[in-house]
């Protein structure tokens, strides 16, 4: 029908029912702050049953200040003595925080909002940590920045569609079974082939791994599967590493590379660590490897 459109809901203006899980509103509120101020470096305080003063989430603000934040379930808000009790928690808190967010599954309520506000002015002329509330709106808000944040939050908003990033995803593991394939490079390392000497282009695909997959543009955009890229990663260099402290070139022309076999003898105790740490090393690769594998398999 000409000059007749339908205003369908966007990220920012649909409607996100909060959870009814402490934890999971707790993992919420974490995602929300590290939304709001650009920083990854926002964690949980302690574990069920600690006492936390009042903190749940801590972290550095957008303007280093450290920031303490309590996650309240209450879908039905809170009072003013309850602001008031929290906040008394949060003096507790050690370190002394700059920064206090009392956040709530609760919508927004003006008049909570209204003494918040005073309340926060007042502790600032004083030089105490400001003070300020984020209602459930205010948590949706922050994640529509960030598509990922709601599938992984309200999955069922997105039943019989294709997850963000998964083409990307999919790409992304297709170039990694090219560029580290389990044979020979994995099986290399699985078989512990590096007690003798091997042929030093063996160790080729972990060099260009670790060129090639340091870098935004091999990162996954699922959270899960770039922690085990990550934790891959991380593996091959430390093994990487310690393949340049205990390992030497050598046969004619130099093609060949391991632990020198004399220290067995001169240097036993250090032939023994340098085997060790080889061997416990590219355990952990292998290790890493099939996890990432398996793990892609299975969502991609």
């Amino acid at each position: 029908m000409a000059g007749y459109f339908i205003n369908m809901p966007t990220l920012a203006t649909t409607q996100y029912p909060p959870t009814q899980d402490p934890s999971e509103f707790e993992d919420m509120v974490l995602a929300a702050v590290e939304l709001r101020f650009q920083n990854k470096s926002f964690q949980r305080n302690g574990r069920s049953g600690q006492s936390q003063h009042g903190v749940d989430v801590y972290g550095d603000d957008d303007t280093g200040r450290l920031t303490g934040v309590q996650a309240k379930n209450t879908v039905g808000g809170v009072s003013e003595a309850v602001v008031d009790a929290e906040i008394s928690k949060a003096e507790k808190f050690n370190p002394e925080i700059q920064r206090y967010i009392l956040a709530t599954a609760a919508p927004r309520d003006q008049a909570i909002q209204t003494y918040v506000l005073t309340k926060s002015k007042e502790r600032i002329r004083t030089a105490k940590f400001s003070v300020e509330i984020m209602f459930w709106d205010d948590v949706c808000a922050e994640f529509s920045k960030d598509s990922t944040q709601i599938q992984r939050f309200f999955p069922q908003f997105f039943a019989g569609s294709e997850r963000p990033g998964l083409q990307h995803d999919r790409s992304l593991f297709a170039q990694l079974q090219k560029d580290l394939p389990f044979d020979p490079p994995i099986r290399f390392l699985k078989e512990q082939l590096m007690t003798f000497q091997w042929p030093r282009k063996s160790y080729d695909p972990f060099d260009h791994f670790l060129q090639a997959w340091d870098s935004p543009e091999q990162e996954f955009v699922d959270e899960g599967l770039e922690a085990k890229r990550l934790a891959l990663l991380s593996a091959v260099r430390l093994h990487a590493e310690s393949v340049a402290r205990n390992t030497f070139p050598s046969g004619n022309g130099m093609t060949l590379q391991g632990v020198p076999y004399d220290w067995e003898e001169l240097y036993p105790e250090r032939y023994d660590h340098a085997v060790s740490e080889l061997h416990q090393l590219a355990d952990k690769v292998v290790s890493a490897y099939a996890d990432l594998i398996r793990t892609c398999n299975e969502e991609l």
